[in-house]
């Protein structure tokens, strides 16, 4: 498949809104203030078309198996690394750490990770996880069977406004911003052309640029799940708003696909390949870097390339972890039944042969 620039100028934009954020924390009295979670809303929507597109692509057979793969590979060892170095850290230090909460981690139970940015892996993993469900119940890919049954779950779980944890999480409303990438995919070809025109491209720039310095309207948010809104309100909630700008701004850049591959950089590129990397350790590379706080305004940028370049160094670990992962588990789905089998000795065999192959050796 042919790279599309325009999505890794998009994870670009996404992973270094939140590495902002996330420095900007440290400086007090800041002059301003970006929105810069609006980076985890335009990652979710990424993902929820980039899985839409990935499945299109599967093989026929072991068509769930595959994406598992795919999946499992691309995302899961990286973040096992980079948690079990974060947990690392705490335990070196001295301080007061929970194992349980470390396996917790590990198997993406929806609580309050040890790396506090993981909250966002465990609902892209429910999200994966419910897609191969769905693989695995149809025999042919239904994208719209997919989008309407885990808007459909999403939704009961919402409206049963229970306590039990998990039913909340998978009821959050920033879970249903995959559900708007998935459908940006399937109707593509209808809004596409619409959206090619260089005046829409500045609307959606303009549109950005409000929605990230209107920082009122969005706060850092506490506790877990992250529903980010009053879990008793209509489906409109404040949290998805943000997930449906984030998907007009999504599908205009994205259908300005010719005119940004002409006009992007590499450098660009290169920051959207090395996006996740960027995203897993920026928590803890931003807390060393700012330890002698308050960090002064002048040291954002400093911090900010620190972050970014020694990513680029971390991002040949990332995709050597996922090649071999990928390759190893490929290797074994795809191993002849006959070659998972035993050996059998000489002696069993002849001991499993009919009598008269037995007696005649």
């Amino acid at each position: 498949m042919n790279r599309i620039v325009s999505i890794q100028l998009l994870r670009a934009i996404a992973c270094l809104l939140v590495l902002l954020l996330h420095i900007m924390i440290f400086v007090p009295n800041p002059p301003f203030w970006i929105g810069g979670n609006f980076g985890v809303d335009l990652f979710f929507v990424i993902s929820g078309y980039i899985i839409a597109s990935s499945i299109d692509r599967l093989p026929p057979h072991k068509r769930a198996a595959n994406f598992a793969i795919n999946r499992f590979s691309r995302v899961v060892p990286y973040y096992w690394l980079m948690t079990l170095i974060y947990a690392g850290t705490f335990i070196a230090a001295g301080a007061w750490f929970s194992y349980m909460n470390l396996w917790l981690s590990l198997v993406f139970y929806p609580k309050e990770p040890v790396m506090l940015i993981g909250w966002t892996l465990n609902h892209e993993v429910f999200f994966y996880a419910f897609i191969a469900g769905c693989l695995l119940l149809t025999r042919t890919v239904r994208h719209w069977f997919n989008l309407v049954l885990f808007v459909s779950v999403i939704l009961v779980c919402r409206s049963l406004n229970s306590n039990i944890n998990t039913i909340k999480f998978i009821g959050a409303s920033v879970n249903l911003t995959f559900a708007l990438g998935y459908l940006a995919f399937i109707t593509e070809r209808h809004w596409v052309k619409y959206l090619q025109s260089k005046i829409v491209l500045w609307l959606a720039v303009l549109m950005l640029a409000v929605t990230l310095f209107n920082s009122d309207a969005y706060t850092i948010p506490t506790g877990y799940p992250r529903d980010f809104v009053n879990y008793a309100h209509s489906l409109i909630l404040p949290r998805f708003s943000w997930g449906i700008i984030a998907a007009l701004f999504f599908t205009v850049i994205l259908a300005q696909e010719s005119r940004i591959k002409a006009g992007t950089n590499k450098l660009v590129v290169r920051i959207g390949d090395t996006s996740y990397t960027i995203y897993l350790i920026q928590g803890l590379m931003v807390q060393c870097l700012a330890s002698l706080t308050p960090l002064p305004l002048w040291g954002v940028p400093i911090v900010f390339a620190v972050v970014v370049l020694v990513s680029f160094r971390l991002y040949r670990v990332e995709d050597w972890l996922g090649r071999t992962t990928k390759k190893g588990l490929k290797t074994l789905l795809d191993r002849p039944k006959d070659q998972m089998q035993p050996a059998l000795s000489h002696e069993a065999i002849v001991q499993d042969a009919p009598q008269g192959i037995s007696n005649s050796q």
